[in-house]
């Protein structure tokens, strides 16, 4: 137990201190009560600037927004107002517009909100459509009776002229978003006002209610004295941004930020009774903390004088807990003085595991550390030991030694060197048999060479995985085939490291997820491409299986890899030779009908341009192949299929339905008349001159008819039969032609339907 002279000399020292600290909380307390209205405003300042930078951001982002949706307007050529704002409407909503029009250069147009024409001189928005008209946007405030809102337009420009004029009013609820702020316990209004001090925008955090705070503050409307203040405010640009205001009824702090690129304030509002309720809080903190600092230094007096009474029966127990430990471990501990010293303490345990009593143990090895390890690990063990202590690191190191009956025990040797006191040290340590983990090391290479030796006998990648460690290995072949290891099984650290295909690494996600979800042993496998070793794409099928626990948990994965490149390319050549039509390369009729009804039910047209079919049949080709032979024939079919095939985009769907019939899906949406100039120029250049340099040239050309969706139909059939009656029509009225189906009378259709059902080609 400590003596009592300590003991209050002690308690002595901790009151001084505590009283000197509650004196230095004291003196803070008033310190911090002059200075805290300062740094409140200070802060008022910061959160304006904040929410000012926000505002002004969020402005820059619609504007950007609704420019580029005007860009895109102007390259649709939209000119015609009401159907403008009704198919862009929801688009320019999204934007953050209210409520908006679309007006043409005369002033004239049409308004979303009315659903109605739109007349400029009936509003207040002239001067924005001056502006716009000549090519810029106009962005600023207009008055609606009750105040203010923010108002653009914006010049819509096709080929460097302005075609027209979009006006709109920014949305209120979108612009507020950035003005709320929590500071000051939600208590902060902040406000956005023109250059001539109208209200715009106002907000204030959820669930607060301002005009609890400023009763007089209706919608659009200030009291008088903020009014006046803040027409004062906006005028002096030399003053500081923050001003205390008061009148009979109000008092509160303002601070003021200038957006001058768009004519705006932004004003935040904090009333005075806010900074009065954070001073007094604060003061209120303070004494609190006092009491408390009082209230903890005389439980630290008790708790001190409990510890110095209970120390030395901790003591006594500690060293009780130290002895149990020692006797209750499965390893042994020892105690000596150094490397080459004597032991200070031998357990119990220490000489159980080796088989001696303590008085044989000192005739086998004598006192000195050193003799105990085996002669033949000595010198190795000692220097490992050595080099360990030297560097400050504990000792870990295995050796061996004799045991009582002869036989040689591997031991783990971990400790530490101990400071005792000036000169005093010795190294204390815990030893492990560990003669069976040795065994099983040695079973486990052996096994492990054996299958190493295994894998090299045979052609195939292996490789695996441990879910607990994370360790990843692979066959030697994996080098050979790759050129570097890659854990295929985790997701990629540095993209580019798994040397998959492009196109496939989504394949590849999906088979790492699956292989890490399968709680059974069934096998997962893919087929992608991987990049060998010499840069070169092959296919490879790769198959991987879990090991589960007893707990039903995937514990390990191995798997094996496969090079199906050969396979691969023999299904490809199949697959391009069901596919194609062996003469031009172009899709078979089978292949077009597919690509071109998947097409259709995937893609809904609902916009005012259309898809088209063309059917494309030659003329006289006939003659060709009777009067010079189907070589001749078959050239000339090349020819005009490569003519073909240059007219078209490479994502439009050619293919060659007949012998002499050659149809095209265009999968880009175009207006008529660009489909009309697209199908004349395909006429043009499809004129090709077929002989054999002894008799008489043939001309060859082509008849063309066009269908389209959703004009002439949705579905292949219809198109089809369509587009064929318009060939038929093309060939009636002197081939070398284009014919629209929807430009057939009812008497040409009529006609085209018999003629081809007297030729069979409808069923």
């Amino acid at each position: 137990m400590a003596k009592p002279g300590n003991t209050f000399t002690t308690v002595l020292c901790i009151a001084m201190f505590f009283t000197a600290l509650l004196m230095i909380v004291r003196e803070y307390t008033r310190e911090t009560t002059g200075h805290l209205t300062l740094d409140i405003t200070s802060r008022l300042v910061e959160v304006s600037q904040r929410v000012a930078d926000e505002f002004g951001q969020n402005i820059d982002i619609q504007l950007s927004e609704l420019q580029s949706i005007a860009n895109f307007m102007a390259q649709e050529n939209c000119t015609q107002p009401s159907k403008c704002v009704q198919y862009y409407g929801a688009l320019l909503r999204a934007a953050g517009l209210k409520r908006f029009a679309l007006v043409a250069l005369d002033g004239t147009g049409f308004c979303s909100e009315s659903g109605s024409a739109f007349d400029l001189a009936r509003t207040n928005k002239k001067d924005l459509f001056l502006r716009a008209l000549s090519g810029t946007v106009g962005f600023g405030a207009i008055s609606d009776g009750n105040g203010g809102k923010l108002a653009i337009s914006v010049p819509l420009i096709r080929d460097g002229k302005v075609t027209a004029i979009l006006l709109g009013e920014f949305e209120d609820s979108i612009m507020k978003k950035s003005l709320v702020t929590r500071a000051f316990g939600d208590k902060t209004c902040n406000m956005v006002f023109d250059e001539r001090g109208r209200l715009l925008f106002w907000a204030v955090a959820p669930g607060y209610d301002i005009e609890k705070t400023f009763p007089q503050l209706v919608e659009k409307g200030l009291p008088p004295s903020l009014q006046e203040h803040l027409l004062a405010v906006f005028a002096d640009t030399t003053n500081r941004p923050n001003r205390f205001i008061k009148d009979e009824q109000h008092a509160y702090y303002l601070t003021h930020i200038s957006l001058e690129k768009y004519g705006l304030q932004v004003v935040s509002l904090l009333p005075e009774a806010v900074v009065s309720r954070l001073v007094d809080r604060q003061n209120d903190i303070t004494t609190t903390l006092a009491w408390r600092m009082s209230v903890l230094a005389l439980l630290v007096l008790i708790f001190i004088i409990t510890i110095l009474q209970r120390d030395n029966r901790t003591i006594r127990r500690q060293q009780e807990d130290y002895r149990s430990i020692i006797s209750s471990i499965s390893g042994g501990v020892i105690k000596f003085s150094g490397l080459h010293g004597d032991f200070q303490f031998i357990s119990p345990n220490f000489l159980k595991m080796l088989g001696y009593r303590p008085e044989e143990f000192t005739q086998r090895f004598g006192k000195n550390f050193a003799q105990s390890i085996y002669e033949a690990d000595r010198e190795n063990a000692l220097r490992t030991m050595q080099q360990q202590l030297d560097s400050g690191i504990p000792i870990d190191v295995e050796y061996r030694t004799t045991a009582k009956n002869g036989n040689l025990v591997w031991l783990y040797h971990k400790g530490s060197l101990v400071q005792a006191g000036p000169g005093q040290t010795y190294i204390q340590s815990i030893v492990f048999d560990i003669t069976h983990n040795k065994e099983t090391i040695q079973a486990k290479r052996i096994s492990d060479e054996r299958y190493q030796f295994i894998l090299e006998q045979h052609d195939i990648i292996i490789f695996e995985q441990n879910l607990i460690s994370g360790h990843f290995s692979c066959s030697a072949r994996w080098i050979q085939t790759f050129g570097k290891v890659f854990n295929i099984l985790g997701p990629e650290t540095d993209p580019g490291f798994i040397p998959v295909h492009e196109d496939d690494r989504e394949l590849l996600k999906d088979f790492q997820r699956n292989v890490h979800s399968n709680l059974r042993k069934s096998k997962v496998l893919v087929e992608l491409r991987l990049r060998d070793a010499s840069g070169l794409y092959h296919w490879y099928r790769v198959e991987a299986s879990n090991l589960i626990s007893a707990q039903g948990k995937p514990i390990y994965i191995i798997g094996i890899i496969t090079d199906i490149d050969k396979q691969k390319q023999l299904e490809l050549r199949l697959r391009t030779q069901a596919t194609r039509d062996s003469a031009t390369g172009m899709h078979n009729k089978r292949a077009t009908e597919q690509a071109i009804s998947r097409f259709l039910s995937l893609h809904n047209n609902l916009g005012p341009d259309v898809y088209a079919m063309f059917m494309i049949d030659f003329d006289n080709f006939k003659s060709i192949n009777d009067k010079f032979g189907h070589a001749v024939g078959d050239k000339a079919i090349y020819q005009m299929a490569q003519i073909i095939r240059r007219n078209f985009r490479s994502t439009d769907i050619v293919g060659r339905v007949g012998g002499d019939e050659f149809l095209v899906f265009c999968t880009e949406p175009m207006p008529q008349n660009k489909i009309r100039d697209r199908a004349i120029e395909l006429v043009n250049q499809l004129h090709l001159q077929c002989g054999n340099h002894d008799d008489e040239d043939i001309a060859l050309t082509a008849s063309v008819g066009i269908a389209c969706d959703p004009t002439d139909g949705h579905t292949f059939t219809d198109l089809y039969k369509h587009a064929d009656m318009a060939t038929y029509e093309a060939k009636r009225r002197g081939r070398n032609q284009c014919v629209f189906y929807a430009e057939l009378t009812a008497s040409e259709q009529q006609s085209a339907r018999e003629s081809r059902q007297a030729e069979g080609k409808e069923g």
